[in-house]
Formats: C-alpha cells, sequence, structure tokens
C-alpha cells in the first residue's frame, strides 16, 4: 500500500493501524466506488487506478468535479461525518 503518498504521509503509528484494517482490491473501469445518496460500503486509497467524483445537478447536467489518485482516498464525507455520499463516483483510469 506503499503506492499511495497520502497514507504515507500518516504518522507511522497511526499508519500501521490503519493498514491492519486496509485490504488491497483490485478495481476495475467504471466500478461505482460510491453512488449520490447512498451509505458508504468503503473509502478507497487509489494505488494505481483515478476516481472520478460526479456531481449531478437538478437540470441533469453533470460534472466531474473531482479526480481522486494516489494521492487522496474517496469518500472525504466520511471524514466529515457524513454517512452516505454526496456525489457519485467511477473509476475513470483501472
Amino acid at each position: 500500500m506503499s503506492q499511495n503518498s497520502l497514507l504515507q504521509s500518516f504518522p507511522a503509528d497511526l499508519r500501521d493501524r490503519l493498514l491492519e484494517d486496509l485490504v488491497q482490491v483490485r478495481l476495475e473501469l467504471r466500478h461505482e466506488v460510491a453512488e449520490r445518496g447512498a451509505a458508504f460500503k468503503y473509502v478507497y486509497f487509489p494505488l494505481s487506478c483515478l476516481i472520478s467524483v460526479v456531481v449531478n445537478f437538478e437540470n441533469g447536467s453533470t460534472i466531474e468535479a473531482e479526480l481522486v489518485g494516489n494521492n487522496g482516498y474517496s469518500g472525504i464525507s466520511v471524514l466529515l461525518g457524513l454517512e452516505a455520499s454526496t456525489s457519485d463516483m467511477y473509476v475513470q483510469i483501472a
């Protein structure tokens, strides 16, 4: 899991505690990481893929609001204490 620079930036004791609960998985292209309004199943720390965070507007238009790579993680809403995703997230590059 050393390819994720966010994880590597944590103090060693915190990183070691987190790594005990993390499982490395392979995400395929277009895999739905999160669905707007749905409870989070997992938080992802990408190693080699890119996760697209998509915001849908009431008028039907969408924009890519963020791209998460190996310098971050998906699910910032979890850190903010939210139980459900505020956007859709898909694997854009696998």
